[in-house]
């Protein structure tokens, strides 16, 4: 089970799923029009985040931000 702390909706149209998630009232109704009318809504983000193209934080990336150590890194000598 995969948990989600912002409202989110998967779609699946032109044999393509996209999703759409920190929605509002307003953004789930302006996409169910636009699939409706036989749009592709933009997928993504839809609180108007700058930069943000998936799920990253609003402060912007906060793990996995620099090269990995080496094999062996923290791993007792005697080993």
């Amino acid at each position: 089970m995969r948990l989600f702390s912002k409202p989110i909706v998967y779609a699946h149209y032109s044999q393509a799923c996209n999703k759409q998630e920190d929605l509002t009232a307003e953004d789930t109704v302006r996409i169910l029009d636009e699939i409706k009318a036989g749009k592709k809504p933009k997928p993504g983000p839809q609180s108007g985040q700058g930069g943000r193209f998936a799920s990253e934080p609003k402060g912007g990336l906060t793990s996995l931000t620099t090269e990995p150590k080496g094999p062996g890194f923290k791993v007792r000598s005697d080993l």
